[in-house]
């Protein structure tokens, strides 16, 4: 059955899937050939994190999602880390840290956008105004 709790389920499982496909593809050898196609490397950048924060804003609530945040900002650096002292044929940097958190305020920003549509379409359903001749 559709619930909202199993829609926020979903949301929160997309976020966490979307975490380790970021990390996944951040730690893989750039020679290894399963680099997404791209048009900017700091546009995957933006994408990647405002997908998983958006995701993120969504699924989770209150301090969870605050916390929720802090740990996509760390895995972001934690990433750009990685890739500057492993020999991956990859650099971290400080420009790849910017497009981060960029993609991160966009995603905050997106999120909730959605998460108060979703909360005005969920009065509208209640109320029955939705189906109400205008």
């Amino acid at each position: 059955m559709l619930t909202r709790s199993n829609i926020l389920l979903a949301f929160k499982t997309a976020a966490i899937i979307c975490a380790t496909a970021i990390i996944f593809i951040s730690v893989m050898p750039h020679n290894a050939g399963l680099q997404p196609p791209t048009l900017n490397d700091k546009i995957n950048h933006i994408i990647g994190y405002a997908v998983l924060t958006g995701l993120g804003v969504i699924g989770w609530r209150g301090r969870v999602r605050t916390w929720f945040l802090v740990l996509v900002f760390l895995q972001s650096g934690c990433v750009e880390i990685l890739q500057a002292n492993m020999d991956l044929g990859r650099d971290g940097s400080w420009g790849d840290m910017i497009a981060n958190v960029i993609g991160l305020g966009l995603g905050w920003a997106g999120g909730h956008c959605a998460v108060l549509i979703i909360r005005k379409l969920q009065f509208e359903w209640a109320s029955g105004s939705a189906f109400s001749q205008r």
